[in-house]
């Protein structure tokens, strides 16, 4: 008998392929799932409301951070920025002869409610009020708080008994000075010499120089201080 071992191939089966695994039906959903959306940014509306700072008057010279002006007839006006006219005090000098008497005239605003008031020297004195002094008058000295803000609306300084000679000195906290010779025209004993007017943007100083007649009460009149009381035309009625 003929062995045939040697003849016979030994078949081998063949290796199974795995079978593919099935994806996970959790990580199936996951990959499609959007990606989260970011919420839309809601807008600034502090920045949205931010007005632009009003811009100062075109036509007034502006003072200087440590300048110095004049004024006078030929340039009467000049006017501080915002940050003068909000800071610290304005301090008026009156370096003029002993006999001259000064008086402060200052509107003030409480909301829609305005108020009228005037310190006259030559003892201390303060305006509106004492409790809430927004001008403060010492002899020839006057010290305007300019951080009253919107509450101080104008002031005016009027003299009485003032000749052509002296001159009104004004200082900013930044070291600005401001000088008005004492000079009047008209008739009468009281004369306006320097006007400050608050404006949006900041403050407006003018040299006036017109003598009125009726004294403090004629200047109160002129210039529409006219919720003040008089006893005569030197004395306010008080309150």
């Amino acid at each position: 008998m003929t062995d045939t071992s040697a003849f016979l191939r030994v078949r081998r089966r063949p290796r199974a392929t795995p079978a593919p695994v099935a994806p996970s039906p959790v990580a199936s959903a996951a990959a499609h799932v959007p990606a989260p959306v970011a919420p839309p940014t809601a807008p600034d509306r502090r920045r949205a409301s931010r007005r632009p700072a009003p811009t100062l008057l075109t036509q007034v010279p502006v003072l200087e951070p440590g300048s110095f002006r004049q004024l006078g007839p030929a340039d009467p006006v000049v006017q501080l920025d915002r940050v003068q006219a909000a800071t610290g005090s304005l301090a008026v000098e009156v370096h003029a002869p002993d006999a001259v008497r000064a008086a402060v005239f200052v509107e003030t605003s409480d909301g829609d409610a305005r108020t009228h008031a005037v310190v006259v020297g030559p003892l201390p004195g303060h305006a509106p009020s004492a409790s809430r002094p927004v001008v403060t008058l010492n002899g020839t000295s006057v010290a305007v708080d300019l951080g009253a803000g919107p509450a101080l609306r104008r002031f005016a300084l009027a003299l009485t008994g003032a000749r052509d000679e002296g001159v009104v000195a004004i200082s900013t906290f930044d070291g600005a000075r401001v000088e008005i010779p004492v000079r009047a025209t008209g008739g009468g004993e009281t004369a306006v010499v320097l006007l400050g007017t608050r404006t949006r943007s900041g403050l407006v100083l003018r040299a006036q120089g017109r003598r009125v007649d009726d004294g403090l009460r004629g200047v109160a009149r002129a210039h529409g201080f006219d919720r003040i009381s008089w006893q005569d035309p030197a004395t306010p009625v008080a309150g």
